[in-house]
């Protein structure tokens, strides 16, 4: 999603709370079948940083979502690894752009 949009003809800034709550939108599409994954990801985005977990807190996180969808369905772990993963390089990606976009 880009950090502008066009309204009235006219070029507007995002905030970071729209930046992110329309990043939750679209991920939770993408991943609706994983609540777990979508609070953990809602929680890591949190406006306030004292309120997003802890490194520790994550990873234990993480482990116990893996750990519930090996259990459910198989191999939809490696699946569900590989959509984070995507969604992460994404994200990166994305950033890159502002960044730039912000420097010219």
């Amino acid at each position: 999603m880009s950090s502008t949009y066009f309204e009235n003809e006219e070029i507007r800034g995002r905030s970071e709370v729209d930046r992110r709550g329309k990043y939750i939108d679209e991920l939770t599409q993408k991943i609706a079948n994983y609540p777990a994954l979508i609070e953990l990801v809602v929680n890591c985005l949190h406006n306030n940083p004292h309120r997003r977990p802890s490194t520790e807190q994550l990873l234990t996180r993480l482990e116990g979502i893996r750990a519930e969808v090996e259990g459910n369905s198989g191999g939809s772990a490696e699946r569900l690894g590989v959509m984070v993963a995507n969604e992460m390089r994404e994200n990166e990606r994305r950033r890159g752009e502002a960044e730039r976009e912000m420097q010219v």
